[in-house]
């Protein structure tokens, strides 16, 4: 029997049919890879993620072409490269034979025999979008791009996200010959304020505490059910062979949000001493590493094996606890800083000794690498710890103006990721709103609440006399230095594969781009031109 799916993609929308809220959107989606031969008998190899890019960037150019003109080759506007796709070659830099394949988002084949089962998965490309209006982080998970300074210079090409692979031998005690798993570097940005509303969607309860009487009881019953010799042989017969086993080592970058872990229901006080912490716990872009785990020769249950997998893990993850407090942005990532002068000292010096053994021309391009790195990640990483020390004050004063609207509107702020002249433009903005708060606040709070509302608008326009202009200007010292970074180190952002839905109706409908564009445009949530990263 063999078995064989294949999806080109697909995505899974998460909402809140009750309250009409869009909360989290899962795709998976296809690539387009090249591949190249120099002759027709040898097979094909892929290409480079530096010659994918400027192969289907030129293809894209050919497409566009032919329906004004029959012109086939086509010379790149970045680099000397030249092909003729109508016969699918390409002339320069190297002469060899083209071919445009696609990833498929998701590949899964079964075959089965009497004697073996084989089982190969494969996903392309996964990511998680937060799709809530206040949020901030835009991407849950998603896989974390090879740096374009290694990717040109080892030609490394695209690696699909996860693979895993299994042989297994069938019989009154499995065997599994190979069990073989592989994920590349991710990103994973947590947000408690996000899982809680999923929580709610499916009405997940914190599961029940166990009292150490039923912990021993149930002790007690484990031991009875295995203790008579029936028991035991099916016991062993649970148990299965491993030939071999292999997890991949994993590169985990960790972000962690605190602030909105307050479900709205709890004692003032206490709500506000929970945004507080959440404020100075809030950890950005930690990067974490795990070893590979391998074993050879295992007469193991299931249980067993799933142990020994999470204690090897575990203990990792406890040996690497420090880096959380040394990613605490309260103390600007001082882990991520290490890292970034390490890596932009040694650069300085290692590029030019590298190049200098191949030419000059080799030694030059070596000089600008190590230049360029050392800018980016000391002078850039500096200007980006100063600027997470501030964004992390301005969110903890921020939190005592009680005033949820002006927190939900700095938070949408703070995501647009304003330049130098927009941080100058909201700081007289907050200041002027600041003052003219005291009378606001009370008449809008007597407009909402009442006579409770106009007192409690009083405290929030007299809190924010001073708070809200020292909030907006501890956020345009952050904003200018976090412009500052970027402006030395661009990187390439993980954008949402969509905008939120928009619910025009006290129904869900199917999605549409259209309608998605225009809700966010009219909450001007919107940069001019920001909507073009998206995905139609």
């Amino acid at each position: 029997m063999s078995f064989e799916l294949i999806l080109k993609g697909f995505g899974l929308n998460i909402v809140d049919n009750e309250k009409l809220i869009d909360i989290a959107y899962l795709s998976i989606k296809s690539t387009n890879n090249w591949e190249y031969r120099n002759d027709e008998h040898k097979p094909f190899k892929a290409v480079s993620i530096k010659e994918n890019d400027i192969l289907e960037h030129m293809y894209q150019h050919y497409l566009l072409k032919q329906s004004n003109s029959h012109a086939s080759v086509i010379k790149s506007d970045y680099s000397n490269y030249e092909a003729d796709f109508s016969r699918m070659t390409m002339l320069k830099p190297r002469l060899c034979y083209l071919r445009r394949n696609s990833n498929r988002g998701l590949w899964l084949t079964f075959t089965s025999s009497e004697h073996v089962k084989n089982i190969h998965l494969r996903i392309n490309d996964i990511q998680i979008d937060n799709q809530l209006s206040d949020h901030l982080y835009d991407v849950v998970f998603c896989p974390v791009d090879i740096p374009k300074s290694i990717s040109d210079k080892f030609e490394i090409e695209h690696k699909h996200f996860i693979e895993f692979a299994a042989i297994i031998c069938p019989g009154s005690i499995n065997r599994y010959k190979h069990i073989q798993l592989l994920i590349q570097e991710f990103m994973l940005q947590i947000d408690l304020g996000w899982i809680y509303k999923i929580m709610n969607v499916f009405d997940i309860q914190s599961a029940k505490e166990e009292t150490d009487k039923e912990l021993l009881k149930h002790d007690m019953d484990y031991i009875e059910r295995y203790n008579s010799p029936n028991e035991l042989q099916k016991y062993v017969m649970n148990k299965s062979y491993y030939d071999f086993i292999m997890f991949g080592p994993l590169k985990l970058h960790l972000s962690i949000n605190l602030g909105e872990v307050s479900d709205g229901r709890s004692f003032f006080l206490l709500e506000l001493l929970i945004r507080l912490m959440g404020s100075v716990g809030e950890i950005s872009d930690t990067l974490f590493r795990f070893d590979y785990f391998e074993k050879k020769g295992l007469f193991l249950g299931q249980e067993e094996l799933l142990k020994q997998v999470t204690d090897h893990y575990k203990n990792q993850a406890l040996t690497q606890f420090y880096k959380l407090i040394l990613g605490l942005d309260i103390i600007g990532n001082p882990m991520k800083l290490a890292l970034g002068f390490k890596k932009g000292i040694g650069d300085f010096f290692y590029e030019p000794a590298i190049g200098i053994f191949h030419g000059p021309d080799e030694f030059a391009e070596g000089i600008k690498t190590g230049v360029k790195s050392l800018a980016s990640n000391v002078i850039g990483g500096t200007a980006g710890a100063l600027s997470r020390i501030g964004s992390s004050l301005g969110t903890g004063v921020a939190t005592l103006t009680i005033d949820d609207k002006f927190q939900k509107d700095r938070r949408e702020r703070i995501n647009r990721k304003t330049t130098f002249a927009e941080s100058g433009k909201n700081l007289f903005k907050g200041i002027f709103s600041g003052i003219t708060g005291v009378v606001t606040k009370p008449i809008e709070g007597a407009k909402e609440d009442g006579v409770g509302g106009f007192f409690k608008g009083v405290g929030k326009g007299v809190v924010g006399v001073v708070v809200q202009p020292t909030t907006y200007v501890i956020d345009f010292a952050s904003g200018s230095l976090q412009a500052f970074n970027n402006a030395i180190d661009p990187r390439k952002i993980a954008r949402p594969k969509r905008m939120a839905r928009n619910f025009n109706r006290k129904e869900i409908r199917p999605y549409s781009h259209q309608e998605a564009t225009g809700k966010l445009i009219d909450c001007s949530c919107l940069e001019k031109d920001a909507y073009t990263h998206f995905d139609t």
